[in-house]
């Protein structure tokens, strides 16, 4: 009797017993770690493949100083039709460029001071879009200043993204929307220069261009440090929120010390290499020459405020945010004031070769 009112076995089928499922999450599990390495690697080489072609650009512009003669000559030559069997690019109002043209390196000061990132990616892309397009004469609405003001939107919607702090994927998305700000910080520069007939060598200080995308680029970081700051609050390692804004504040007060260092020294050499300073050409050949110089610039290059929030989006990108911000700042506070003596002593050794010739 006992045995007729007693429950039956549940029948299991094969696929829900507890052997299959172990065995079906951990082929899942395993298929997820599989991806996951692959994505690394695909990173990892694409990391190299970029590091690579950034300093072999780099190296053609140390080459460009080292055989320059007087003053270098504008590469860009005057022609007035659209060639694109050839790959050239040209408008009405602009020279024929060829596409190998836009990635010369520019060796005015201000290009010698521009991080790698900048100079040979988003200035060549800037260019070919405003000589493309020829923005500055059909796009007459499009100017300057509302390209400064377009790039703080992007960068709020980027802030957006780099504080999901559930999805890396979605911080990589911010970290993409980043390097679109980065563009259109290029491209107000090339339309301003092509509306106002400027080259990079005319630094245009305390105009009202140069102060609207100052006072953007400053908007930018701010978004940018602000997605930090909350990203750090969600490590595991983070202490509190203490913790997290302190070494935020730490990076933007090297940020601050980076960009006036940085804009005084291209200012200063400016004023002495380049016009309206009129240099005596051979005193100025042997200071644009000097080893020094371009160990200087390059430092200023890879440790410019630029470079410096570049290096904190690429931390994002590969989940090390707290590990890199925590790690590097207080070596990039030691070499920024190891280079800000470096540009002094390289400032007065060019005053003097410049005043003795």
């Amino acid at each position: 009797m006992k045995g007729l009112l007693s429950t039956p076995n549940r029948m299991e089928l094969p696929w829900t017993t507890p052997s299959r499922v172990t065995v079906v999450a951990a082929d899942a599990t395993k298929l997820k770690m599989t991806a996951v390495r692959r994505g690394s690697v695909g990173v990892q080489a694409a990391a190299l493949l970029l590091t690579a072609y950034l300093l072999t650009m780099d190296m053609v512009l140390m080459l460009r100083l080292q055989t320059m003669e007087g003053t270098e000559p504008d590469p860009v030559r005057p022609s007035n039709a659209f060639n694109s069997s050839s790959v050239t690019v040209e408008t009405a109002t602009h020279p024929s460029i060829h596409w190998r043209e836009l990635l010369i390196p520019d060796t005015a000061i201000k290009g010698l001071f521009m991080d790698p990132m900048n100079q040979h990616i988003f200035m060549p892309l800037a260019k070919l879009t405003e000589v493309g397009l020829d923005l500055h004469t059909r796009f007459l609405w499009l100017s300057p200043d509302r390209i400064s003001v377009s790039h703080v939107l992007v960068a709020a919607v980027g802030m957006r993204f780099l504080a999901c702090r559930s999805s890396l994927g979605a911080r990589q998305v911010g970290v993409l929307l980043f390097a679109v700000r980065f563009y259109l910080d290029a491209l107000d520069g090339e339309v301003a220069r092509a509306v106002y007939k400027m080259k990079l060598s005319d630094p245009g200080i305390g105009s009202h261009g140069h102060l609207v995308d100052g006072v953007c680029d400053l908007a930018g970081v701010v978004c940018q440090l602000l997605g930090t700051l909350v990203l750090l609050r969600a490590h595991k390692e983070c202490a509190g929120l203490a913790a997290a804004a302190t070494l935020t504040m730490e990076w933007a007060v090297l940020i601050a010390a980076s960009s006036l260092g940085w804009n005084s020294a291209i200012s200063r050499f400016h004023d002495i290499l380049e016009p309206p300073a009129t240099p005596d050409p051979v005193a100025r050949l042997l200071v644009m020459r000097s080893v020094w110089l371009w160990v200087v610039a390059w430092l200023w290059r890879v440790l410019n405020p630029h470079a410096l929030t570049a290096m904190l989006l690429g931390a994002v990108f590969v989940d090390r945010q707290w590990e890199f911000a925590s790690w590097a700042w207080k070596r990039v506070a030691v070499l920024l004031l190891v280079l800000v003596l470096l540009t002094e002593v390289e400032l007065r050794i060019a005053s003097i070769t410049l005043s003795i010739r």
